[in-house]
């Protein structure tokens, strides 16, 4: 038998390889974090044994994705020692109090530092590999190196031009060839690049579409500046190019806010681009990119975007900088931007000239195809060659295998250390550490904010109750010049409520851990900028961050001796200040808040427009003065009585106290007081006026912001007695009913009880619509859970439907659960389909029941019993009218083109026009009354393609394209949605991922603009409508571009005019008139053409009189009867209408083109038309289509400059046949567009 040595067994392990660094490689935020994590994961199926130890620390939290999916509630493990499995590695993370990495505390890099240590002692590795330059980082190596180690240190970009950072190291690896030489040059070191790492199964995608530009990390040094320009020129000059932007540690909206606002107009969103939230898995965007763009502006190292853009076979745009080129090789342009754009803060805009080579690179790989293709097989050809994992695996394994047959993971690590021990001594081998928590910075923390709340006699809390519901309508916006709601903690707590946004400007930089702010969607935060004059402005920093301000610190002999040393100025630095009415898409400002250290009368008089519909002002002042032009109360108050508001109250008045500190510590007797908040409210004449949603929100800011319950109760008192009696109760100012007792529904969980037990009966329909009604949904299986009490509740309704149908897909009826089931003995009937997402709670019904009203409802709603009643209530009997409970209202660009979804108007009052642009939102529920959508409405492969998750969208457009209009109901439907982690809705992948606005440029591009365009269904009535023409032109005559009824035209000429339409008939060589023989001026431009003699040659050029033959409007009518009689005041109105008396009595409509300007001899103005009319028994229900000069803007509403304009008069009788009623009002309605019939 033989015996295997020691040595043999030895030399058979596998090779040890420890990485260390405190930054997480779980981290899908941090290009060089993948980069690392997947060269070990490498390592591994090569047969290293790899150990990798760091913290829960992150580029971005947008990037701890993967580690949340194994621990939510990190916070709950604090300064413990977890292990996060990855496959084959597992992460050892010391869990610290910030994912920032200047917030990990010495306490933390204690922890890491001792458990390193341990790992060294306990694992031995032959190689230890980290990156990192900060001073935890030196040590990393200093310790390997003290044990003999081989260390290597992963370098990819340009910021390691010192030396004393590799002292320790053996072996640099780099990602491009380009950077070693940098530093080789440079620096002096020699460094080995490996490449990129990149695994096909999480970046390459499948398929590719190849339709969109795609832009990864919208970060300055990616050079987000650059793409800006470029997305805002395509976006005007080639719309149809799509942009795609996916977000790493980079925020894009603060990127393209600031960029745009340095442009000059200052945008929130582009409509061209649709904006990605960082994912670990980018097969889709890729599988959507066409050609991907990298303007980097720093040194960029390699760029691992353009390594998996190869391997996608992807073309690239990139700057012609550090080892971009090497990345893409042939398959893409470089280009070369000015030196300044190379510099922090990597913000320099370019010239038109200087970006136009970008814009028609990317224009011609759009339009030219044989040229794309080109760069697509050079692209694939690169990333076969450069950029395959095997390759790159193969040279990371040669470059380490030197250090790794080393084997010092044998060695006796004491004999090294007493040989660099300067008292030849060695360490003794480390222990496990003992993990412990330390709260002293939290507790720091909060003896700093509780030492700045006692000087207040309120605490930073909203004042909310349980027992109260608010119904707040669209979100409260706040903007706060100096952050005061981040930095006492109250901006957290109005977060959770969901109710508020809030937009903040930090100048003196005092928030800590701003980025936690980035991506959210409720804080917005600028620092370094605040508002006033929209001019440079001087920062005067102080020693005290608090005495920051950019008003000058007062001089120290104007200063008590407290703020002597805190008001001493440090440094003086440029800072941009924002005018409030130049901030493009703030929508409503409900709040302002400005504080005591800036311009607060600058601010206020640039911002008049924006403040005229504020609710609140809050102002701070100071009443002991500590800096130069200060605000004061004075000032304040006498520009809020000329601007709409009213001083209302004081509030968090600050006092110091003059007895020594330790005994102020325990004594409240601060009796000086030093600043405090002024509140202005609207005046009392603006308050009479404040609609309900305004109220709302007034009396929620003062109640939950202030406990001011008093005005708050008012407020409420104004919109609904039985709410503010209810307010009242909650606030227990009084005892709550005795029918409330015990029964108040005051949480979700209490709802959802109250629901599950509700007695239920068999539902019989006792509705009154004119047809059969159906109540309709769908829902699948992550929703199946709260689905039972959806459909409890709509059978608990006080009015039923004919059918309450349920659709399931085929594939989940297994799944349904048994609560469902047994809704079926109460009427509830539950079909099957095909899956078309959520098409099937409406396209199934219709096919199936044509004829029929159909209700929509969502799966994860509770309806109220009156939600239904309500709902018919508001419908018109109209079957072009479409009922909603809640919905938004399209805003047009100049171009007649949609603003992106999320500019619309949002949750629209009952109040709104109805102008065909209100979209219904299902959640809500929708009446649709029967044939009311478009022939295609049920094209399963054209919605699928348009619109696979907008059936909102889709259903407008279908409804808009029949002519069908929809309204907003008076009710206020409270949204109360079922708890459902599982079952997330769609509106973040339509709104804030951009789903709706791809879905509306599809459907735009299939169907057009259903505003502009006429309706295409004509009902058999239109189709009986007559008119009679009397005028030059005919062509603003609606009914002409809607192509319905029949025209009858007068025309003086032989020859009929060309160019027209059928459904014409023209009378040539007669006039309307007196019935005598008369003339017809002949003008060299024919708008003029009149019966009537104009002025003179000289202000209208007439060429010719024609002798003609006149007919009276009775006689006319005696052989040919009209419903709607066209004429212009070029005609002889008052002969004509001397004899028209009998021919009227029949007529539905008359319409009038009146030129304003006077032409001709008795031309008849407006007020005579409107007496003659008035006289043969019509009335003036409106004036319609106005024209002005291409260059008058419609500032108001008439004006000296306008052309003409149209009077539409109909009858006075008050008894009209059922027939002509409905005449009038499909002309008046459909085709002229008045809504007030």
């Amino acid at each position: 038998m033989v015996k295997t040595s020691s040595k043999s067994a030895t030399q058979k392990r596998k090779p040890r390889i420890l990485w260390a660094n405190p930054f997480c490689l779980l981290d899908t935020s941090s290009g060089a974090s993948m980069t690392v994590r997947q060269m070990l994961l490498q390592l591994v199926a090569s047969g290293y044994e790899v150990q990798v130890l760091g913290a829960t620390v992150f580029d971005n939290p947008k990037g701890m994705g993967r580690l949340k999916e194994q621990f939510q509630d990190l916070s709950a493990l604090q300064h413990q020692l977890i292990d996060a499995a990855d496959g084959p590695l597992t992460h050892q993370l010391v869990v610290s109090y910030s994912h920032n990495r200047n917030h990990f505390t010495t306490y933390e890099e204690g922890l890491w530092y001792n458990q390193y240590l341990y790992l060294l002692d306990s694992f031995k590795p032959d190689v230890v590999w980290f990156y990192g330059g900060q001073t935890l980082d030196l040590l990393i190596a200093n310790e390997a190196r003290d044990r003999g180690i081989p260390v290597a240190f992963y370098l990819a970009n340009g910021n390691y031009k010192a030396s004393n950072w590799c002292r320790d190291v053996d072996l640099i690896l780099t990602d491009s060839q380009a950077t070693a030489e940098m530093y080789r040059k440079e620096v002096g070191f020699l460094s080995k690049p490996v490449g990129k790492f990149i695994a096909p199964e999480s970046f390459v995608a499948e398929q590719h579409k190849r339709m969109r530009l795609m832009f990864v990390n919208p970060s300055w040094q990616k050079g987000a500046s650059v793409f800006v320009q470029l997305a805002e020129k395509l976006e005007r000059e080639r719309p149809d190019i799509e942009l795609e932007v996916v977000e790493a540690r980079a925020d894009w909206p603060a990127v393209l806010r600031e960029t745009t606002r340095k442009m000059g107009e200052q945008r929130s969103a582009l409509s061209n681009v649709v904006v990605t939230p960082n994912t670990s898995d980018m097969r889709g965007p890729y599988s959507r990119a066409r050609v991907v763009v990298a303007p980097s502006l720093w040194w960029e190292s390699s760029g691992r975007i353009l390594a998996e853009a190869m391997l996608n076979g992807i073309p690239a745009l990139i700057t012609n900088r550090g080892g971009m080129p090497e990345m893409i090789g042939d398959a893409g342009i470089a280009f070369d931007f000015p030196a300044a754009c190379y510099k922090e803060p990597y913000q320099q805009l370019l010239s038109d000239d200087e970006l136009q080579p970008l814009v028609d690179a990317v224009i011609s790989l759009f339009d030219d195809e044989a040229l794309y293709q080109s760069y697509v097989d050079r692209a694939w050809q690169v990333g076969k060659e450069k950029h395959h994992l095997d390759r790159a695996t193969d040279r990371l394994l040669t470059a380490l295998t030197p250090l790794v047959r080393q084997q010092a993971g044998n060695k006796d690590f004491a004999i090294t250390q007493k040989k660099r021990h300067r008292q030849r001594l060695a360490c003794q081998l480390s222990n496990k550490p003992e993990f412990k928590v330390d709260n002293s910075l939290q507790q720091l923390i909060s003896a700093k904010s509780g030492a700045k709340q006692g000087n207040e006699p309120q605490s930073n809390r909203l004042w909310l109750t349980d027992n109260f519901t608010w119904q707040v309508k669209g979100k409260i916006m706040v903007l706060d010049n100096r952050a005061s709601l981040i930095k006492s903690g109250l901006a957290d707590q109005m977060v959770a409520t969901k109710a508020f946004g809030i937009v903040a400007f930090d100048p003196a930089s005092e928030v800590k851990d701003a980025k936690q702010y980035e991506g959210s969607d409720y804080i917005q935060l600028f620092q370094h900028a605040l508002l006033g004059d929209g001019k440079a402005a001087t920062l005067h920093a102080c020693v005290a961050p608090e005495m920051t301000s950019t008003l000058t610190p007062l001089p120290a002999e104007k200063l008590p001796k407290r703020h002597h040393l805190g008001a001493k100025p440090l440094a003086e630095i440029p800072i941009n200040t924002v005018a409030l009415d130049s901030i493009d898409g703030l929508g409503n400002l409900d709040w302002l808040i400005l504080d005591e250290l800036s311009d607060a009368m600058a601010v206020l008089e640039h911002g008049k427009k924006a403040l005229t519909d504020t609710l609140l002002i809050q102002a701070r002042v100071a009443f002991q003065l500590t800096h130069e032009k200060q605000p004061n109360l004075a000032e304040l108050q006498h520009w809020a009585s000329r601007n709409g508001f009213r001083f209302y109250r004081f509030h968090n008045i600050s006092h110091y106290s003059h007895l020594p500190k330790k005994l102020s510590a325990h004594t409240a007797c601060a009796t000086e007081q030093e600043s405090g908040d002024v509140l202005f409210l609207p005046s009392h004449e603006r308050m009479a006026i404040l609609s309900e949603k305004e109220r709302m929100k007034l009396a929620f800011i003062l109640s939950a912001g202030f406990a001011a319950h008093d005005v708050a109760f008012d407020l409420i008192a104004e919109v609904s007695q039985d709410k503010a009696l209810e307010f009242l109760e909650a606030q227990e100012f009084l005892p709550k009913s005795p029918s409330q007792n015990g029964s108040s529904i005051s949480t979700i969980e209490d709802l959802k009880t109250t629901v599950a037990k509700a007695p239920l009966s068999l539902i019989k329909a006792n509705h009154s619509l004119p047809g059969h009604l159906v109540v309709s949904l769908t829902s699948y299986k992550a929703r199946f859970d709260n689905l039972h009490l959806t459909l409890r509740s709509l059978l608990l309704q006080e009015m039923c439907p004919d059918l309450l149908i349920l659709w399931i897909a085929e594939d989940e009826k297994a799944d349904l659960p048994e609560a469902v089931w047994q809704l079926e003995q109460y009427g509830l009937n539950i079909q099957f389909c095909e899956d078309i997402r959520s098409y099937k709670k409406i396209i199934p019904t219709l096919q199936s029941y044509p004829d029929s009203f159909i209700v929509t409802a969502d799966d994860d709603i509770y309806y109220e019993p009156r939600w239904l009643t309500k709902l018919l209530e508001n419908w018109d009997g109209n079957n072009k009218t479409v009922v909603a409970h809640r919905a938004h209202k399209i805003l047009l660009k100049q171009n007649n083109k949609p603003l992106p979804y999320r500019k619309w108007k949002w949750e629209i009052d009952e109040n709104e026009v109805i102008d065909g642009k209100i979209v219904p939102t299902g959640c809500g529920g929708v009446l649709y009354p029967p044939h009311v959508f478009h022939s295609e409405v049920t094209d399963t492969s054209k919605f699928m393609e348009l619109c696979p998750s907008a059936d909102d969208i889709w259903l407008y457009w279908m409804a808009s394209l029949n002519g069908a209009k929809a309204k907003r109901s008076n009710y206020n439907f409270q949204l109360i949605e079922w708890p459902n982690e599982e079952g997330a809705s769609l509106w973040k992948e339509n709104i804030h991922g951009g789903g709706n606005d791809q879905s509306i440029k599809a459907i735009l591009d299939e169907y057009g603009c259903p505003w502009e365009k006429p309706v295409k269904i004509i009902s058999e009535l239109a189709k009986g409508i007559k008119v009679l023409a009397f005028t030059n032109d005919v062509s603003s005559l609606v009914v002409i571009s809607h192509g319905v009824g029949s025209l009858i035209r007068i025309w003086p000429f032989e020859t009929p005019p060309t160019n027209e339409i059928k459904n014409i008939d023209i009378m040539p060589k007669i006039m309307l008139g007196d019935g005598r023989p008369s003339n017809y001026y002949v003008c060299e431009n024919p708008a003029y053409n009149s019966m009537l003699q104009p002025f003179s040659k000289e202000k209208i050029n007439f060429l010719q009189q024609i002798p003609v033959n006149t007919v009276t409007l009775n006689e006319f009518s005696s052989f040919s009867k009209f419903d709607w009689l066209y004429v212009d005041n070029l005609c002889d109105l008052d002969n004509i209408l001397s004899y028209a008396d009998q021919a009227l009595r029949e007529v539905s409509i008359i319409q009038v083109k009146v030129f304003l300007g006077k032409t001709h001899k008795r031309q008849c103005s407006i007020i005579d038309i409107v007496k003659n009319f008035t006289t043969l028994g019509f009335r003036l229900i409106t004036m319609h289509g106005m024209v002005k000069p291409k260059h008058e803007n419609y500032r108001l509403r008439f004006s000296e400059n306008a052309r003409n304009l149209d009077l539409i008069f109909i009858p006075t009788a008050k008894f009209m046949s059922a027939e002509k009623q409905e005449k009038i009002k499909y002309i008046l309605n459909e085709l002229i567009g008045f809504q007030g019939s």
